[in-house]
Order: C-alpha cells, then structure tokens, then sequence
C-alpha cells in the first residue's frame, strides 16, 4: 500500500484514520482495473515447465501489500506455482534491502552464486543485487538502460529471449 508518510505529503488534510482508509481503498481499486490488465508475460510457462522438469526451487519475492500478491498471483493462476513467497512487508526491511533475498535464499537452502533473479523493479534489482544473486532484468517496467546501469547481467522484455540459454535456460 502507500507508505503512511507518502499519504500525509500528499493528503496533509486527511487523519491517519482517513490516510488508512485511503491506503485500503487505493489498493482495492488496483486490483479491480488489474484483474482485466494482468496476464502472464509471454514465455513464463515455458520457463515453469523447465524450473519443474529441472527439479529447481523457487520464490516470490515482493514488496506488494499481502492482499494485491495474493491477488496477482491467484489472477495468473500461480498461486499453487510458488511454494514460497516472501512479503517484503513481513520483514524488518523491504527491499532495496537485501534481506528480503536473504530470506527466500535461507528457506530455499541454496547459496547466492547458484539462484537466479528476476527482477522488474530498480529497488529488487538493487536488493537482489546486494544479496549476491546474479540478477536479470525484466524490461515490463523499466528501460533496459537504467536496469543495466543498476548492475543486471541481462535485460530481457520477456522469458521468450534466447540469450536466457547463456544462463544455462533452455526453453
């Protein structure tokens, strides 16, 4: 959701009560217009399907509120797909703090050099980055060049890209 000092520099007029209320609704709303927008990006089952048949763990990792991951995940029908899923808001700290990484690392039981992250957000690159983990950038979000110049191995629009067979990917 917003963060409660993002509502009170934007809404100063608003209680905290109000600010809440406002956080909750907002969030209600992004769901209902996403339910029509959301859909898988092209290759992804594909790229399940090999994760699967190649025995390799997996995990979410996210900073969206408990509601909207749920959400998302439940809408792309990937809701059983992921065993682990790790709210950013759960922990300590969110990302860009590593900790969030270092956590899905800890209950997946594999080292930083031997995972693979996808990220399409500037601060999970910078997370993901800071935990270790060779990261690749998804361009849904962001120009490849800012993803580049936070230090991803990759910049691919989606898991069609054959340059993902470099990382050992073979779809």
């Amino acid at each position: 959701g917003f963060n409660p000092d993002i509502v009170k520099a934007l809404l100063p007029q608003l209680s905290a009560a109000e600010g809440e209320k406002f956080s909750v609704d907002k969030e209600a709303a992004f769901r209902m217009v996403a339910a029509d927008q959301l859909q898988r990006v092209p290759g992804l089952d594909e790229l399940l399907a090999w994760i699967k048949q190649q025995g390799l763990k997996q995990a979410v990792v996210t900073n969206a509120p408990r509601p909207n991951a749920e959400f998302m995940l439940k809408t792309l029908d990937l809701w059983e797909t992921f065993e682990i899923v790790i709210l950013g808001e759960s922990l300590p700290r969110a990302k860009p703090d590593p900790l969030p990484y270092q956590e899905a690392l800890k209950r997946l039981d594999v080292t930083p050099e031997s995972a693979l992250v996808f990220e399409d957000s500037s601060s999970g690159v910078k997370a993901a980055i800071a935990a270790g983990i060779p990261t690749i950038g998804m361009a849904t979000t962001h120009n490849p060049d800012v993803l580049y110049d936070l230090g991803v191995k990759l910049v691919i629009e989606d898991f069609t890209d054959p340059r993902l067979s470099d990382f050992g990917i073979s779809l």
